[in-house]
């Protein structure tokens, strides 16, 4: 169960990287990550090209892999692979 699991979650995780064609740093603008904070601020645009304020807590896809920064589903792999 729980590679089959790990398998759709790392499919969802190859489509989301296909559709996000090159990240968020090409459809996002006005980044802000304020002092001594964990929550990322921008204004990301819709397919519409409307602009829309958004945050992301980074310690949800962030984490320390024994002293490597890591993407949170990266390391979930990791653990459940191994």
């Amino acid at each position: 169960m729980r590679l089959l699991l790990g398998f759709f979650v790392l499919i969802h995780y190859i489509i989301g990287l296909a559709v996000s064609q090159g990240g968020f740093v090409n459809s996002c603008k006005d980044l802000k990550l304020p002092r001594d904070s964990t929550v990322l601020h921008a204004n990301c645009r819709r397919k519409s090209g409307e602009y829309v304020e958004n945050w992301l807590e980074l310690n949800n896809c962030i984490g320390n892999n024994n002293g490597d920064l890591m993407c949170r589903l990266r390391a979930f792999l990791h653990e459940l692979f191994s």
